[in-house]
């Protein structure tokens, strides 16, 4: 992806929704991290509740040559329960 003024910088956009668009978010949806493979074929998300969802790439398809490359859910998993420290009156992530 070529950025604005020719430079290196890099614009990304959403190409793939998965779920319901919620314009009501909890503060454990929101996704603290993403990570790819080295090759791209594999897309892993964290959020903040714990669920870490790991999606894999669609093979590309004749019948659409110039399709973005989409993920679809390869794995989840819950990697961690949200706790509260009651001492302190915080919630630990």
């Amino acid at each position: 992806m070529a950025g604005v003024g020719g430079g290196n910088d890099f614009q990304w956009c959403f190409s793939q929704v998965k779920g319901a668009i919620d314009e009501d978010v909890a503060e454990a949806d929101i996704i603290s991290t993403v990570e790819f493979n080295c090759s791209g074929d594999l897309l892993a998300t964290g959020d903040k509740g714990g669920r870490v969802v790991i999606f894999q790439r669609e093979q590309e398809n004749k019948s659409r040559p110039h399709s973005r490359g989409e993920y679809n859910v390869y794995s989840t998993f819950q990697s961690h329960e949200p706790e509260f420290d009651y001492l302190k009156s915080l919630e630990i992530e």
